[in-house]
């Protein structure tokens, strides 16, 4: 399911940096300072979805407020 899946994205496997697990923005990562960051997929798993969505779309493209 999609809660399911944007669950695993929250808890990657051991070892794995979270802020480093790709979404489909992109990392976790702040563009300006590399620092952890959530960004707009993570914010919660409908978030997660529209924004896988957009991804397979095409739609997703350019920088939001959130990731730089």
């Amino acid at each position: 399911t999609v809660a399911a899946a944007y669950r695993a994205k929250l808890s990657p496997p051991a070892g794995q940096d979270p802020a480093d697990v790709e979404w489909p923005d992109g990392p976790r990562r702040s563009a300006k300072d590399g620092q952890p960051l959530d960004n707009y997929a993570s914010r919660d798993e409908f978030e997660y979805f529209a924004q896988a969505v957009n991804a397979y779309l095409g739609t997703n493209t350019g920088h939001d407020p959130f990731t730089g």
